[in-house]
């Protein structure tokens, strides 16, 4: 399966998006990555969700798109 390497020695498959878990002046630590590309990680470290749903919601485990009322559920993360 083809990868995507988040750094020196990280990987994750292609057809998804690497996110930083753990942070430390400027040093990312731990890896993940979430099953589709184009994704960002939600706060939590655990969960995604897509570009063009940019109003992620944690707590209900929706994301909301700003420009209309529609919303999508969540995106677990790989970790």
């Amino acid at each position: 399966m083809p990868t995507i390497f988040c750094d020196e020695y990280n990987s994750c498959p292609m057809s998804s998006t690497y996110y930083c878990i753990y942070e430390e002046e400027d040093n990312c630590y731990q890896w993940g990555c979430c099953p589709s590309q184009s994704t960002t990680c939600c706060e939590d470290d655990r969960t995604c969700w897509p570009y063009d749903y940019p109003i992620g919601n944690v707590d209900v485990g929706i994301c909301q798109n700003g420009r209309r009322l529609s919303s999508i559920s969540l995106v677990y993360g790989m970790n």
